[in-house]
């Protein structure tokens, strides 16, 4: 279980995205490691897993559909670890419900080695910011939240080519 120091030196830790890296391209089951294993098929979209420096890693994931409010974006921070990789934080956008929110395993009871952030805090992030998945417009913009919920600087223009 992480306490919210844990959480804020890894937050802290010097993290870069690199040009480049943030291709989405369709994800096949089994391409990325646990936990993330499981997620594909033709409705999904992904980054590689991409590396940040200093033994943290992130992934962002686009599910589209033909139905506006069951499109999602979603990116995960991992501290890379000897057994796995450990989820600290995960950040979702669903039109549906919710809208644009972390959950972080602060001060959770389940271990989230190679599992997903579950049963961690849930919090709002620009409850008014209202994104369409689709557009890579949006999904910059997502992309630049989630570099600073998670402390990661942004590297030169041009991610998403």
């Amino acid at each position: 279980m992480l306490d919210r120091r844990t959480l804020l030196s890894h937050k802290r830790a010097s993290k870069r995205f690199e040009a480049g890296a943030l291709t989405l391209k369709p994800l096949s089951k089994r391409k990325l490691p646990p936990p993330l294993n499981r997620l594909g098929g033709p409705k999904f979209r992904s980054t590689d897993l991409i590396e940040l420096g200093n033994d943290y890693a992130a992934v962002i994931l686009h599910k589209t559909s033909d139905e506006p409010l069951s499109r999602k974006l979603m990116g995960y921070l991992f501290v890379k670890e000897a057994k796995g990789l450990r989820a600290l934080l995960r950040l979702d956008h669903h039109p549906s419900h919710g809208g644009l929110h972390v959950h972080v395993s602060c001060e959770s009871l389940p271990d989230t080695l190679n599992r997903d952030v579950v049963g961690g805090k849930k919090i709002d992030v620009s409850p008014g910011l209202r994104l369409d998945a689709e557009s890579e417009e949006d999904q910059l913009r997502f992309l630049h939240v989630f570099a600073e919920c998670c402390g990661i600087a942004l590297g030169p223009e041009g991610m998403f080519g």
